[in-house]
């Protein structure tokens, strides 16, 4: 799939469209998770088809070639947004809108919290 892609949640649809770099609509990726919050979402830099979304409470990992969910958590209290790294390491803020937010690592290949600060 490469990384020359755009990716951007669409609440109304329950979807996340996937865009080219020129604009385009390649394809519009099915999220029924998603509700009426906003949605966080990255994806893996050596692992460029496995996406990471954050959205009502749950944390994802779905494979984008075939739209299958890898792993998925709840454990985290009020996730609020998501990035990865080099290392395929999950970043997520968790407890809400805060000024000192706090941070859980997840394990990229199974959603285990690694660390909380």
């Amino acid at each position: 799939m490469g990384n020359n892609r755009v990716l951007i949640p669409h609440r109304e649809s329950k979807t996340i469209i996937q865009y080219s770099l020129t604009g385009e609509v390649e394809r519009r990726i099915p999220c029924p998770q998603m509700k009426d919050s906003n949605a966080g979402l990255c994806v893996m830099s050596s692992r460029c088809d496995i996406m990471i979304v954050s959205c009502d409470g749950t944390v994802s990992c779905i494979d984008m070639s075939t739209l299958d969910r890898v792993w998925s958590t709840v454990s985290l209290e009020k996730p609020i947004a998501v990035c990865c790294d080099d290392a395929d390491r999950v970043f997520v803020s968790v407890g809400g809108w805060s000024d000192t937010p706090k941070i859980a690592v997840l394990d990229g290949d199974t959603g285990k919290t690694v660390f909380t600060s």
